[in-house]
Parts: C-alpha cells; structure tokens; sequence
C-alpha cells in the first residue's frame, strides 16, 4: 500500500530515491568518549580503530573536535566518515566551549552557514 501511495502522489525521481536509496548506516556519537579531547593522536587513533571494529561507518561529533589538528586525517586512516554537529553561535573549540554565545537572529544563521559550509568542505555529511 505504501508503494501503490508513492505511485500516485510523489515524482519519479523522488519514488526512486525513496525504494532504492535508504539505508542504515551506523554512526557513534563521541560525547562522553575519553580521550579525545587530551589531543593525543595515538590515542585518537585507538578510539578510532576501536569504533570502526565494532562496525561503526563513521562518528558524529561537533567542531571542536573535528576541526582539531589531525582529526580528519586520522578518521580517515581509520575508514570512518563524519557526520558534523553545528551549534549556533558557539565557541567551537576544546577550551571553553559555549552554546547561545549572540542574542540577534541573523547572527545564528550566519554561523550556521558558515560552520555549514566548512563541515561540507571537510567531507561531513
């Protein structure tokens, strides 16, 4: 019934990315992961070797980790992707994190696009 439903009310183009196209792909979230944040790239490189052989395809985290010297690189090493967290207006980095850090609208679109643009840049999905 679901696909008879697709038949009628949805473009070809979506119909076909719909049936052919889903699938689950297992991401792990680093918060609360020990370790990464010491800047420790041996130690990165275990927890990443660790992820990926519990079947992990990637990890999800925010751009105070990704946007650490090597991280790329070494997720990379270790076959796994990135999915990019973006907070608004934040100070994304390891010392002092802080969310809501600006009152004004425009101000959290705009950081939006750009850490947006900088995540597409880096490979993150």
């Amino acid at each position: 019934q679901f696909l008879y439903f697709i038949d009628i009310f949805l473009p070809n183009i979506l119909k076909r990315s719909l049936t052919m196209s889903l699938k689950n792909v297992p991401y792990k979230t680093l918060w609360g992961v020990e370790g990464l944040n010491d800047g420790n790239r041996e130690v990165r490189k275990e927890i990443f070797a660790r992820i990926k052989a519990d079947g992990f395809e990637g990890v999800e985290t925010f751009a105070g980790f990704w946007r650490m010297e090597g991280f790329m690189e070494d997720l990379a090493a270790a076959g796994l992707g990135l999915i990019a967290q973006v907070h608004s207006t934040g100070v994304a980095s390891l010392e002092g994190f802080r969310y809501n850090t600006a009152w004004e609208v425009a101000e959290h679109v705009k950081d939006v696009q750009e850490k947006a643009v900088e995540a597409k840049k880096i490979g993150a999905l």
